[in-house]
């Protein structure tokens, strides 16, 4: 097997903010088959640590801003394993280990060489492992006193809750306990001697409630109490659904980083829907969820169902490829077959105009960018040509790019310049011009391109002009384009000395065009010439 190479941090702090500091490094080799022991055994032996007299913890930050993972079993260690097979940079995903005295712990008298491996069997050589602070539950624990366990109302009880709950419980040798004999339990065996105790009913929390469920999908339909949710995002897009599905809309009542809060938009209801995100992550949890309405029917139905807002949020993700297409008459059908509502067009277009807007932003505002859009082009291509042109009052009137690569290559390509405009199909217009030549191979090779407001006298000379700013003239040059009648007053103003040529294919659409009868026989005579 092929060895794996493993960064380790030791002998630092976790901050509540979860990152590990104040440590000293070092490193080890393991195989890619090790084993949750086996990797045990070779921090303690390359640390020189006890594993009689200390207790390990090992952790992993998958990401920022998320709880670090724990290494307690064969699985998390196979699927830490694989993550450092797929990042094979020695310093990316490094072990954060700590130790604990086991008298520290309370667990230094009668300790037990004898654990459980993580198919149930016991090992005598096997360490003990410590337990991390605290263990969150996806249902919280209702109310101060759960049959005489204390725990905060976010469910969260700490080791030392667990192992003095199971002393009184099971008496001081906690029999039936998997584990030593002081009580030293990992957060598998913590649900199974709960439910010995307080029966499969714990104060109507079932046990399948009681595993920790991290929820991904933004189309997730079953929304209770106590859930966990990846991101804010999600928590956001899951409720989208569930007022789409249910036929109301909510009211939002608060909203940030840190917390996402919701009502029914009639005052006198108690629907109410509450989350917050978990111990400072990026991680949300369902703090509170009252899904019965009080207001009748009439009220509701009366409310803005189905906003464009709302819409639009469910099907921006198809509107994340430029060239995707995806009508208003396609947004009516789906919502109609997942949902069974009905959209009116103005409204489906609306939708998607919000969901535009939230992927690419607000078309107006995106014009206060483009002087920073222009000087991170020239920072990132240094020699480049960048001319920006406002109107009297301060608005965008136009602009010009040439980069740099275009101007140093201008000179390898052919003398001829062919300049073409078109029509820009937004909601505030304006017309895109380009200048292109041919390169040494024969293809198309731009050189420079503008946006101004429409094809007139004042904007063809102005393009002319920052044109020659960026590549002056060549001798035999000449400009080929159609027969507007702006290009033509331009280039003999602004190259006087260049020669202006027609198109043939533009001045063959214009003989198609007005010679509808004829144009066929004289086909072949007009390109031989």
């Amino acid at each position: 097997m092929e060895n794996v190479p493993i960064f380790i941090k030791h002998n630092g702090v976790w901050e509540s903010d979860n990152s590990f500091v104040n440590f000293s490094v070092n490193g080890v080799l393991v195989t890619s088959g090790c084993n949750f022991e086996e990797l045990v055994s070779v921090i303690a032996n390359q640390l020189e640590k006890d594993l009689d007299t200390d207790l390990i913890d090992i952790k992993y930050i998958v990401k920022d801003g998320y709880p670090p993972m724990t290494v307690h079993s064969d699985m998390s260690v196979r699927v830490y394993i694989e993550l450092k097979r797929m990042n094979a940079e020695f310093t990316m995903y490094p072990l954060c280990v700590t130790f604990k005295d086991k008298c520290t712990a309370g667990s230094c008298s009668n300790v037990n060489p004898a654990t459980v491996s993580s198919d149930g069997i016991q090992s005598e050589n096997r360490p003990d492992i410590y337990l991390p602070d605290a263990v969150e539950m996806i249902s919280p624990v209702r109310g101060k006193d759960c049959d005489g366990i204390q725990g905060d109302d976010k469910g969260i009880m700490n080791n030392q809750d667990t192992v003095e709950m199971m002393n009184s419980v099971h008496g001081e040798d906690s029999n039936g306990v998997r584990g030593d004999e002081e009580g030293i339990i990992n957060n598998v065996d913590i649900v199974e001697p709960i439910s010995s105790v307080h029966g499969e009913d714990w104060n109507g929390i079932q046990d399948d409630d009681r595993c920790i469920v991290l929820i991904d999908n933004p189309r997730h339909q079953d929304v209770e109490e106590g859930q966990l949710y990846l991101d804010k995002e999600t928590i956001v897009n899951v409720m989208r659904h569930y007022a789409i599905r249910n036929n109301f809309q909510f009211r939002v009542e608060r909203s940030s980083s840190t917390s996402y809060c919701l009502l029914c938009p009639e005052e006198n209801c108690s629907w109410c829907f509450k989350s917050s995100s978990l111990h400072k992550s990026k991680l949300f949890k369902i703090r509170m969820f009252n899904d019965v309405h009080t207001c009748s029917i009439e009220e509701r139905l009366h409310s803005r169902l189905s906003s464009a807002g709302i819409i639009g949020g469910m099907i921006r993700n198809k509107y994340a490829d430029s060239e995707s297409v995806y009508s208003p008459a396609d947004i009516i059908r789906d919502m109609k077959k997942d949902y069974g509502v009905d959209l009116t067009y103005m409204r489906a277009w609306r939708s998607k105009q919000k969901a535009l807007k939230m992927l690419r932003g607000n078309k107006i505002e995106s014009y206060v960018k483009l002087p920073s859009y222009l000087y991170m082009l020239m920072h990132t291509n240094p020699g480049s040509i960048v001319r920006l042109q406002k109107s009297e009052g301060g608005s965008f009137l136009y602009v010009f790019v040439s980069l740099d690569a275009s101007i140093k290559g201008w000179k390898y390509c052919k003398p001829i310049v062919i300049v073409n405009a078109s029509l820009l199909e937004s909601a505030h217009r304006g017309t895109l011009i380009m200048a292109y030549t041919q390169d040494a191979a024969g293809g198309i090779f731009l050189l420079a391109y503008s946006v101004v407001d429409s094809e007139n006298d004042a904007s063809w000379k102005w393009f002319f002009e920052r044109f020659r700013d960026a590549y002056g003239a060549r001798e035999g040059m000449c400009i080929v384009s159609d027969m507007h009648e702006s290009i033509s007053k331009a280039t003999s103003i602004v190259y006087p000395e260049v020669l202006h040529c027609i198109c043939m294919f533009h001045l063959w659409n214009n003989i198609k065009t007005r010679y509808t009868k004829i144009h066929t026989p004289v086909k072949e005579l007009f390109f031989a010439s």
